[in-house]
């Protein structure tokens, strides 16, 4: 793929996207559309075939989190130099020292899907937080063992609190 091509980490899928005059490639398919300008580092505003998809950003230490259809996501983007420099960094994306799993909005602990010395994967759901009568599953921004989890089930948590360390 060119070197100006972006690659993305979406659901633990990878998906290599490069934009052109009036195509957007994704994985190698052309679909017609383009990035149109804004005046934040917070939005992502595109016209993906004839349909304008202005998406509010939040960029935090795992990502861009953002909401789609209903639907919450955490985005990794990577251009073609960062991959060559993660390349030659040996363990590449998976992070050799502890990671805080931080709760992606106010709201009440449902579910602990893990405990302490269970390994994960990157994007495997940790626990389940309801915000506005909607489950939203928590997942781990990278592999590793479940080093401490700091709240349980039926307590309420406030946006970036620290639920769980990964080591």
């Amino acid at each position: 793929m060119a070197s100006d091509a972006v690659y993305v980490r979406l659901d633990n899928r990878e998906y290599t996207v490069a934009f052109e005059k009036d195509t957007v490639t994704v994985d190698g398919k052309p679909v017609p559309g383009e990035l149109l300008p804004t005046k934040h580092k917070s939005c992502l505003k595109a016209r993906i075939q004839d349909r304008i998809l202005d998406i509010p950003l939040e960029l935090t230490d795992e990502g861009a989190r953002f909401l789609f259809s209903g639907r919450e996501y955490v985005a990794q983007f990577e251009d073609h130099r960062q991959r060559l420099l993660r390349s030659f960094g040996g363990q590449g994306e998976e992070r050799r020292t502890a990671l805080s799993v931080k709760a992606p909005m106010p709201g009440l602990v449902v579910k602990i899907e893990t405990k302490v010395g269970d390994v994960v994967t990157r994007g495997q759901g940790v626990m389940v937080v309801e915000a506005m009568k909607m489950e939203n599953e928590v997942r781990s921004p990278s592999s590793g063992t479940v080093k401490e989890i700091l709240v349980r089930e039926r307590q309420t948590v406030e946006k970036g609190e620290v639920l769980v360390v990964i080591e």
